[in-house]
């Protein structure tokens, strides 16, 4: 293998690690993003609960909001266990 044929591979891996990289970045921002708007949604939902504890509400209404509260907890705090 020639000096020069070396060089070229070694520029294209270091392009394509460079460009992995880079989606890893990107995919990284997202997460955090979708991370938080889902800690919003988790806090509205647990401020309505709070809220409805002493009304009396139709239980498919008690039902929804229970499942949208575990649901988001399981998925921002799947290490805890109640």
């Amino acid at each position: 293998m020639l000096e020069n044929d070396y060089l070229e591979l070694v520029n294209q891996l270091k392009t394509k690690f460079d460009e992995l990289e880079l989606k890893e970045k990107q995919h990284t921002i997202q997460l955090n993003e979708m991370t938080k708007k889902m800690a919003v949604a988790y806090g509205a939902v647990r401020i309505v609960d709070e809220m409805t504890i002493d009304c009396q509400l139709p239980q498919v209404m008690e039902f929804l909001i229970s499942i949208c509260r575990g649901t988001l907890s399981d998925v921002l705090f799947p290490d805890i266990e109640e």
